[in-house]
């Protein structure tokens, strides 16, 4: 944005009375010769949200709020000046200086009486709220109200009496109708003061805004709040100093401190035709010229869903697209979502050298965002060379290996501010929580905001999930941020439900039926489009065929011969049982497993050998005798290449994410693997129960009664998909089995509406009839990180606990197989280095012990048993909150009942007795 000067950092407070400049706004709890007047708080966050605004902001940030730059600049400072309007107020004044005579003395001296004159101060009114009243009784506008009302997280609620007629006197007032005191002219002493300051001399003349823009302001304002509430920054003065006017060198001193990066500001290569090539190093193919095309003509931000097939570059496509939205719409940054940790890490890595590609890549800020990021080896080597907000001087690079262009700025650090950062990479969950009733979830919309947001294998989500997704997508629509959804198969359904949420606007019927792919739908400026994409090269023929696990095994047995065989199932237990039947029948094969129970250098390790043995650049010799056993993670993570694939069967949609496994690059196969073949565990019989607690009957039972004996590639994908999620497209003959699985079906998607819409938030309003965010997070829950997770997923959040042993001699011994060796004394707190260490042993424990009868049971159980054996680990900064399982010396706990241990070959399991 370009810089317009404000009259509130020239002048002003100087004006303002004595007994404005007494107000208090923070006290020091370990020094009390210290505090901040409330004056120069208003001013420091006014400061910084100035700085938000003109270096921080992406330049047309304003469009996305529905406002004009100087109506968004106006509101924001307005909001920043008036933030803590509620602290001054007799109630709050004599809270906060309970202890502090010299100050409330002052106060007093002035006339400000902070002990109520006759009954009682209303303590159910926090500053925040009286804010709102104090403007509402003086006739402001809802727009700066509501946000002043939320600025501590969480909007306040409908009231049908409310706080300023319940109890005037809490605002130091008579009644509502005589606020002549001089509480009530303080009040609006600062009001004046503060409206004067950004050119607003009449109340009316006061911008007014959308809920949207609401919940974004309030974002800012918490953003500018906290920055000017840390006091390595904006430091206490002394009790015995009384300043009369605003010192601007005190913002500018601490803002240079601060530092943030501006907005990332992409190039306008795309117009050149060198454009892919530079970018990814190949040319693009036709599915990626299309979307390239589509990207440069929209006319303004929508949404576009992609649907193409597995491996043909839809990511290479999606961040093109979004450089050029970037760079035609002046956005500052990009942020992509996926189904996992593991396809979060491996997306972290490409975007950071995509971002390295750039011309103009000076000082992006980059955060991965799981809950084992900061293990990440890539994400950790820029944490490392980054800058250190607070410190004297800024750290910068220190090892030669980390480019300069990328950046981990410690205020994204922070729990609640990684979305803040230029680019984002994290697990989908981070985007679903956007729409969950959490405190400061505006920060999560401030984050997304001035982006491009990106969202992979958009089909993989229960309804659950995507009651949620809706709901960030009308959020996200609200804003005009550009969304690009990404899937290789998508029902026809869930498609046009996508376009509606994000528009607003049902798609014609047409869009539903669609039956073409690839596929590209999107919206420009409230129209839907839609567009099929010629295929480019020619399609494939895999054979399906119906068998017994018996059946299975004696097959792979011709195949791994000369090549490798991928073994999909449904659930890990069934996973570790068939690696050792398979040990026991093929004693000379290769068996690598790959599923959700390994800890995580473990994890990694088997994964690395897996893309050895069986991935894109793997050689005949690696692949020869190879069997890969794994879970649904072999559906998503990993760009693997089977000769053979045996899966258990699964809802249509992942059974062809599994079969894009299955010869999906070109090279010489075995003899007897030359044709594709699929062989399909389940399809005959009764269903396995794993696989019917993981997916339920009824899409198995439907996917079962259209699996045919050959698929076509791409041709076959859609009408397979459409058919399968579509009754009105096929219906199989009723049995009682179907319809029985059909009524069970449509109940638990009620039941998993019902429990999401619990949580979630309120859309915005799109009609203006009630376009506030007061009320839009009543009942809000005060979640952790783990409970905000369950609550997006429909409480599968797994518990995930750091697995060691402690032996014989008392010692703790690490149990993967890269720390096999280390030993570490249980009376030592660790290192930090030590301790991050420690922290890799990490793996989540079976569903079981986290469903919601016994998740409670289960975390006191394993405090318990770490005790005070851990004291002095846990006051490691690294360690503090962590929950450890440990093993004794023969290797085995016992937890919830079973008795568990861990190998690294085969993961966490049950023992049997």
């Amino acid at each position: 944005m370009n810089h317009l000067p404000v009259q509130y950092l020239i002048g002003g407070t100087e004006k303002l009375s004595d007994a404005a400049w007494t107000l208090n706004a923070k006290t020091d709890a370990e020094d009390e010769t210290l505090w901040l007047p409330l004056v120069v708080h208003l001013q420091d966050t006014a400061a910084v949200m100035e700085y938000l605004l003109w270096h921080w902001l992406p330049d047309d940030y304003y469009d996305e709020l529905e406002l004009t730059q100087e109506k968004l600049c106006k509101i924001a400072i307005a909001a920043a000046l008036l933030h803590d309007i509620g602290k001054a107020t007799p109630m709050f004044q004599r809270k906060i200086l309970a202890h502090r005579e010299t100050l409330r003395y002052q106060l007093e001296k002035n006339g400000l009486i902070t002990e109520p004159q006759k009954g009682l101060f209303n303590e159910k009114l926090f500053h925040a709220a009286a804010g709102a009243e104090i403007l509402r009784a003086e006739e402001i506008n809802e727009c700066l109200a509501a946000v002043v009302g939320a600025h501590h997280g969480k909007p306040e609620s409908h009231r049908i009496v409310s706080f300023r007629e319940e109890s005037p006197m809490s605002f130091g007032w008579n009644n509502t109708e005589e606020r002549d005191t001089l509480w009530g002219n303080t009040q609006r002493e600062l009001l004046t003061w503060a409206l004067n300051g950004i050119g607003i001399i009449h109340h009316e003349d006061l911008p007014k805004c959308g809920m949207a823009a609401q919940m974004a302001l309030t974002g800012l304002v918490i953003m500018a709040d906290w920055i000017a509430s840390n006091t390595a920054f904006f430091p206490m003065i002394r009790e015995d100093e009384l300043p009369r006017k605003y010192d601007p060198k005190r913002a500018e001193f601490a803002l240079q401190k601060l530092n943030l990066p501006a907005p990332w500001k992409v190039s306008d290569d795309w117009k050149m035709p060198y454009f892919f090539m530079s970018r990814f190093g190949f040319s693009a193919n036709r599915m990626q010229e299309t979307v390239k095309q589509i990207a440069a003509e929209m006319e303004k931000p929508g949404i576009m869903i992609l649907e193409a097939l597995m491996g043909q570059g839809k990511t290479e496509a999606a961040l093109s697209a979004a450089e050029i939205m970037m760079n035609r719409f002046h956005l500052g940054g990009i942020a992509f979502f996926l189904p996992s940790q593991a396809t979060s890490n491996a997306m972290f890595t490409r975007m950071t050298q995509w971002a390295q590609q750039q011309p103009e890549s000076s000082g992006i800020a980059v955060s991965l965002v799981h809950g084992q990021a900061e293990f990440n080896e890539s994400f950790r080597q820029l944490e490392e060379g980054s800058v250190k907000v607070g410190d004297e001087e800024q750290e910068l690079w220190t090892n030669d290996m980390v480019p300069e262009s990328l950046i981990v700025h410690s205020f994204f650090r922070g729990r609640k501010t990684k979305l803040l950062a230029n680019l984002v990479v994290g697990t989908v969950d981070q985007l679903l929580m956007a729409a969950l009733r959490q405190k400061h979830v505006m920060l999560r919309h401030l984050g997304l905001t001035g982006k491009v947001v990106i969202i992979d294998e958009c089909h993989a989500y229960d309804t659950y999930m995507n009651t949620y997704l809706d709901c960030a997508l009308k959020w996200l629509g609200a804003y005009h941020v550009p969304v690009i959804l990404l899937s290789a198969t998508l029902p026809g359904k869930r498609r046009a439900e996508l376009l509606h949420a994000y528009s607003g606007k049902k798609p014609p019927a047409e869009f539903k039926n669609i039956q073409e792919y690839p596929l590209l739908t999107w919206t420009s400026d409230n129209h839907h489009y839609k567009l099929a994409i010629p295929s480019e090269g020619t399609s494939r023929t895999v054979l399906v065929e119906r068998c017994t696990e018996e059946q299975a095994i004696a097959e792979l047995g011709n195949i791994i011969e000369y090549g490798c065989v991928g073994f999909i199932v449904n659930t890990v237990k069934r996973a570790q049982e068939l690696w050792k039947r398979l040990k026991e029948i093929y004693p000379k094969a290769t068996i690598p497993m790959d599923h959700s129970r390994y800890l995580t250098p473990d994890r990694l390790q088997h994964e690395q050998d897996i893309l050895e043995h069986v991935g894109k650049h793997s050689t005949l010799e690696q692949r020869k005798g190879v069997i890969v056993i794994g879970t649904q993670v072999l559906e998503q993570s990993l760009d693997l290449d089977f000769d053979l694939l045996i899966t258990d069967l699964c809802p249509m949609d992942l059974l062809l994410q599994r079969i894009g496994r299955l010869h999906r690059h070109s090279r010489q196969r075995p003899t007897k693997a030359i044709t594709p073949r699929c062989l399909v565990l389940g399809a005959q019989g009764e269903l396995d129960a794993g696989s019917l607690a993981v997916y339920g009957a009824y899409l198995l039972l439907r996917t079962r009664g259209l699996l045919p004996n050959k698929i076509r590639l791409p041709e076959d994908i859609s009408p397979l998909v459409q058919k399968t999620y579509d009754e009105a497209l096929w219906e199989p003959e009723s049995t009682p089995e179907y319809e029985d699985a059909k009524n069970q079906h449509q109940l638990f998607q009620k039941k998993q509406r019902k429990r999401a819409s619990s949580y979630c938030m309120l859309p915005p309003s799109t009609d203006g009839f009630f376009d506030t965010i007061v009320g839009t997070m009543d009942n809000m829950q005060m979640f952790t990180d783990l409970q905000a997770q369950a609550a997006v997923r429909d409480g599968t959040a797994a518990i995930e606990v750091l697995v060691v042993q402690q032996d014989e001699d008392g010692q703790i011994k690490l149990l993967s197989k890269e720390h096999s060796r280390e030993r570490y004394q249980l009376n030592i707190q660790p290192s930090i280095e030590e301790s991050r260490v420690i922290a890799t042993q990490k793996l989540r424990l079976p569903s079981t012990f986290s469903q919601n009868y016994c998740i409670d049971a289960v975390i006191k159980e394993l405090e318990e048993q770490m005790g005070e054996k851990l004291f002095e680990w846990l006051q490691s900064p690294v360690l503090q909150g962590e929950l450890f399982l440990v093993l004794n010396s023969e290797g085995t706990a016992e937890l919830a009942g079973k008795k568990l241990y861990y190998d690294p070959q085969f993961g966490l399991a049950e023992k049997e007795e």
